[in-house]
């Protein structure tokens, strides 16, 4: 019983998967100068909230490989939007930060996302945006609890 809807879970989050990353964490469709793939935006948001991080502890929190981190970070610090450098007490441990351009871009980023979304939205009702978040507020909750 738990099993089957853990797999109605699975289901009804891949039915929304290509219209969530498509529509809202798909930076890339606000800016036609600059290309952010999901990764880096993701990246960018986790740097947000976690100061002085390390790098294998960014990856983990991404879901990569250190490597593939390395190309995520490599065109974000080329871009002036984070900083990496090595730990005072372990010289062995990079750690990196967003940069206050960082900030400022993905203030922009999420301007635009309000913009694009807002259009996007504009048939649907009050109730329907009270429903949808609340239901979103009740996902991230449980999601929560999740290891």
């Amino acid at each position: 019983m738990k099993n089957d809807k853990i797999k109605l879970f699975i289901e009804e989050s891949l039915k929304m998967a290509p219209r969530f990353r498509k529509n809202i964490i798909q930076p890339s469709n606000f800016f036609q100068d600059v290309k952010l793939s999901p990764h880096q935006h993701l990246c960018l948001s986790i740097l947000l909230v976690n100061k002085d991080i390390s790098m294998t502890d960014l990856a983990l929190k991404l879901g990569v490989s250190n490597q593939q981190l390395t190309r995520i970070m490599d065109y974000l610090v080329e871009n002036k939007w984070v900083i990496r450098y090595t730990s005072e007490e372990n010289r062995r441990i990079v750690l990196s930060s967003i940069t206050e351009e960082g900030k400022i871009f993905l203030l922009n980023i999420k301007e635009k996302m309000i913009e694009h979304i807002s259009i996007a939205f504009s048939d649907l009702s009050e109730n329907d945006l009270d429903e949808c978040i609340g239901h979103l507020r009740a996902v991230n909750k449980i999601l929560s609890k999740t290891k």
